[in-house]
């Protein structure tokens, strides 16, 4: 978080994830660099923790995926193998995301009779295609998605922030055969 985020909009975020920022004075915090950073390092601490479990099943379902690989020929004649779908830089943005349609279509392949704990994961990506181009929000695959819980983002949004979007804030819901065996083959 840089000097863009207000720290009383970061220890609200704290506070959403259940991070214990008892004693924390964001006005003091504000005008004081040290206690700003020390924030900041929190900060950037329980958002590792919280995005890194999406990170690791997005690696093992879809980057990771033998199906993510394909053959190219470059100019010279050269064959190397290139990933379908993948972070453009993982280490930079987790939000430069490419090959979405790619993505769909290995999530489809994949022998999934749950996609717990993949929701998370799924909906993002899905969320994303559908804001990208006109379709349908679960990608075409019968994903029950539902209006989220209050608890889910009452927190994180103020009242004036949702009311800027006429948009629901979505979440995976529980989740009928039809799009159980959608995700793919079972033989």
């Amino acid at each position: 978080s840089g000097d863009d985020r207000a720290m009383g909009s970061i220890i609200d975020e704290l506070k959403a994830i259940n991070v214990n920022v008892e004693g924390i004075d964001a006005a003091a915090a504000a005008s004081n660099p040290e206690k700003k950073e020390k924030i900041r390092d929190l900060y950037r601490k329980a958002l590792f923790e919280n995005v890194m479990s999406c990170v690791l099943t997005t690696h093992a379902l879809l980057i990771k995926n033998v199906g993510n690989l394909k053959a190219v020929v470059d100019e010279a004649g050269f064959e190397s193998m290139q990933q379908r779908c993948g972070y453009a830089d993982d280490m930079k943005s987790l939000a430069d995301f490419f090959g979405g349609d790619d993505a769909v279509q290995i999530l489809k392949s994949l022998p999934l009779r749950r996609l717990t704990p993949a929701y998370d994961v799924v909906g993002m990506i899905l969320a994303s295609l559908s804001l990208e181009r006109t379709r349908e929000i679960d990608g075409g695959i019968g994903m029950q998605m539902q209006e989220a819980v209050p608890s889910f983002f009452e927190e994180l949004l103020t009242k004036e922030e949702r009311a800027l979007s006429d948009h629901p804030v979505l979440q995976a819901g529980d989740q009928d055969a039809d799009c159980i065996y959608s995700a793919g083959p079972f033989g």
